[in-house]
């Protein structure tokens, strides 16, 4: 099948927008983390923890987006998905944050069980509206 294969929707889990300063952001590994997947510790090496932040690359141009986050996120801040929840709303573009709370609401929150109803349901019915 040939034809435009552009993004048409994205779905994210408890992600990374902002990787300029880990330090600051994440605690325990998650600044080792990134200065693994960078090769540089982000804050000496501003121009590339600015390349590499979805946050800083919003635009109106961007597909629908559906950011699922556990409030109780030790690893990622909850923080990081308010952040680009309001820069994506701020550029235009349609968006949904599903804040997953409880004793599930960490990171890794268990995504297409039983146990997340609102998890699958939500992920399912965005896909179905946005893939038509």
């Amino acid at each position: 099948m040939q034809g435009d294969a552009h993004v048409q929707a994205v779905v994210s889990y408890y992600g990374i927008y902002d990787l300029r300063t880990p330090k600051k952001s994440f605690t325990g590994k998650m600044p080792l983390a990134v200065q693994e997947f960078l090769g540089v510790e982000a804050e000496s090496a501003p121009t590339l923890g600015v390349k590499v932040s979805p946050l800083l690359h919003v635009s109106k141009a961007m597909p629908p987006t559906l950011l699922l986050h556990g409030v109780e996120d030790t690893i990622i801040p909850i923080a990081q998905a308010r952040t680009m929840k309001t820069a994506l709303a701020a550029a235009g573009v349609p968006s949904l944050l599903l804040e997953v709370d409880g004793k599930q609401g960490g990171h890794g929150f268990p995504l297409f069980v039983t146990t997340r109803p609102r998890v699958t349901c939500t992920t399912l019915a965005f896909l179905a509206l946005e893939l038509r």
